[in-house]
């Protein structure tokens, strides 16, 4: 029993900064992960396109496509990306960390 009081306070001052730093690893291994799967998709479609099996839109056409479809998208994740601890320092670190080890 003595053991279990002392670990307590300690638990419970850890916790306020163990959960931003979990929630910033997970972010930034999905980060990582989608700039892998996007930088992915442009080299495949860039040699799609040199290879003469596919045809793009021109780059007027896709800047207009995002200018309206990126407010929209937007809209929908704000009220998420809201909910981020972005001023948390160890969601940062932790933002970081997702980052750089994530394979």
């Amino acid at each position: 029993m003595p053991m279990e009081i002392a670990i307590m306070p300690l638990v419970e001052r850890l916790v306020p900064y163990a959960i931003p730093f979990l929630i910033g690893l997970v972010c930034g291994l999905l980060v990582k992960t989608f700039l892998k799967l996007a930088v992915g998709i442009l080299a495949l479609s860039a040699l799609l396109s040199w290879g003469g099996y596919a045809e793009f839109p021109s780059v007027r056409e896709l800047f207009g496509r995002a200018q309206s479809l990126l407010p929209e998208l937007f809209r929908q994740w704000e009220g998420w990306i809201g909910t981020l601890p972005f001023t948390a320092p160890p969601f940062i670190i932790g933002l970081l960390i997702g980052i750089w080890v994530a394979g």
